[in-house]
């Protein structure tokens, strides 16, 4: 733990893997809100609640039966970020108590992710349920815009869109962060793309690429806990310093 500028941060993430499926897992993150709410019983602290977390989908997994499900052969595992300790003790106890996911598949450990921030240029990337922005509805939207509604790499504003939402974001979550002069940066990237992710049947448009952002150590870190973009307290948003990507394959 370490303290800087009245705000306690801390880097740590949570890795929870469980064992292959026995049963095909339906492509939806309902399966990973599901578990986490039997975990923690009804009216639980993260149920319809602002979210002070990030919880990413149930990773390592291989989308077959034309998208409609998807195969962990080797397992999956399930990433979990906050800047409240008390919250992921209380989780990991609660996934402790519950090791069965569904599906054939059971609580196979757990790892601690500690990564590393600087004042300066921190080099992130999402893992491959992106992030979201959604457009204004009253928008008007080209013919040919297969992703209405939503802010893609394709839209010349997406880079001031989203630098504006992570600083209202983050002046409502703590006035003492230092929001001055942040800066973001997509770089062009042949890997990156646009892509439809489903929630509670709902079709989404996210953005899967590298995210560069000139801030403070602070907000970066703040960043990595509290996911980017909106809807990001489970499944979108999650992101990752580029230096550790091994623990994200």
């Amino acid at each position: 733990m370490k303290k800087q500028n009245h705000l306690k941060q801390y880097e740590m993430r949570i890795k929870i893997s469980f064992t292959p499926n026995t049963e095909p897992v339906p492509n939806n993150l309902s399966v990973v809100n599901s578990y986490l709410h039997n975990c923690l019983g009804r009216n639980n602290q993260i149920h319809d609640k602002e979210s002070d977390y990030n919880i990413g989908r149930l990773y390592g997994g291989k989308i077959v039966d034309g998208g409609k499900t998807i195969n962990y052969p080797n397992g999956g595992y399930l990433l979990i970020s906050s800047l409240k300790q008390d919250f992921l003790n209380n989780l990991t106890i609660k996934i402790l108590e519950n090791q069965s996911l569904g599906y054939g598949m059971s609580f196979n450990g757990i790892d601690y992710i500690q990564e590393e921030f600087v004042d300066g240029w921190n080099n992130f990337k999402t893992t491959d349920m992106g992030f979201i922005l959604r457009k204004p509805k009253d928008c008007t939207y080209d013919v040919d815009d297969n992703h209405k509604g939503y802010y893609t790499l394709n839209d010349t504003e997406l880079v001031t869109v989203l630098k504006n939402q992570i600083i209202r974001k983050f002046k409502k979550i703590n006035t003492n962060y230092n929001l001055e002069n942040i800066e973001v940066v997509i770089p062009n990237h042949p890997n990156h793309k646009i892509a439809y992710r489903y929630s509670k049947q709902i079709k989404n448009s996210v953005n899967i690429c590298q995210i560069n952002i000139n801030t403070n150590k602070i907000v970066a870190e703040a960043l990595y806990n509290y996911g980017l973009g909106q809807s990001c307290g489970s499944g979108f948003g999650t992101i990752y310093t580029t230096q550790f990507h091994y623990y994200y394959k």
